[in-house]
């Protein structure tokens, strides 16, 4: 899986890099803080290539927990520092979908007062909501990055693939048309009233009809309403549930972009 997908990823990367070398470069490591107005700073791990000079750099965003990404981009940064692309890597643990959006105008920033790195050359390799993320800074500032790759990100809204994957679940456990409309309507409208930041007393009541409901099908949802309530004021999955790429996409202008999907992903699966 990840070995395809980082062919592809470089594939697409070729336009601004150069062929592999055939011994591995001499890479320079180092570390960067970014600042975020409102947050706490984001660091980053920065490997530069050992070349006269760096086509262009290499910014991946995790799926927010790096150990999901971590094989994947440690694949493509080797692939990419060989061909004289620059990676960095920003720290996506612990950091809502917000600080990271804002961390890549950061970062931008800081790439335009190096030497050593070619700040109009700017990839943003996204991986699931790593992807949602540079697709939408591209969008909002296309100028920062002519090109983004996007890895197993989401194809349609994240409530749309929420509803869809229970919908399958529970087919697959023998419910009928009408329990599967029933717990559909019970799970959107927990997810409506967390992206709306409705009252407390709301989303408890909708958390407890959706908690009652769930707790009889052998599913991956949690039925315990604690973690039901946690889960609607987490920022990052009213992020996940919000994000509309079909509003984004459009928008992304003259920025190539490159989605790869796995055989496993149902992101595009309505």
């Amino acid at each position: 899986m990840s070995r395809s997908v980082a062919v592809l990823a470089v594939g697409v990367l070729a336009a601004c890099s150069g062929p592999p070398t055939t011994e591995g470069p001499t890479v320079s490591r180092t570390t960067l803080e970014i600042p975020v107005p409102g947050f706490v700073p984001v660091g980053a791990s920065v490997s530069v290539p050992d070349r006269p000079e760096t086509p262009c750099v290499a910014i991946m965003l995790d799926d927010g927990d790096a150990v999901d990404s971590e094989p994947l981009f440690d694949l493509l940064e080797t692939s990419l520092l060989a061909r004289g692309v620059a990676v960095i890597r920003p720290d996506g643990d612990e950091q809502t979908s917000l600080a990271r959006r804002r961390a890549i105008r950061g970062l931008i920033e800081i790439l335009t007062e190096r030497t050593d790195l070619n700040s109009d050359g700017v990839v943003l390799v996204g991986h699931g909501v790593g992807g949602s993320i540079a697709a939408r800074h591209a969008a909002a500032f296309p100028e920062d990055a002519p090109w983004i790759v996007l890895l197993s990100s989401p194809g349609l809204p994240g409530r749309h693939l929420e509803t869809s994957a229970l919908t399958r679940a529970l087919r697959s456990r023998g419910a009928s048309d009408q329990e599967i409309d029933h717990l559909v309507r019970l799970r959107s409208e927990v997810i409506a009233l967390a992206r709306q930041d409705a009252n407390e007393l709301a989303i408890e009541q909708a958390a407890a009809a959706w908690s009652s409901a769930i707790s009889n099908w052998d599913v991956e949802w949690s039925s315990s309403l604690n973690d039901i309530i946690i889960e609607a004021h987490d920022h990052d999955w009213r992020y996940a549930m919000a994000y509309d790429p079909r509003m984004t996409m459009p928008r992304l202008g003259g920025v190539e972009v490159l989605a790869v999907q796995g055989d496993a992903d149902k992101t595009f699966d309505a």
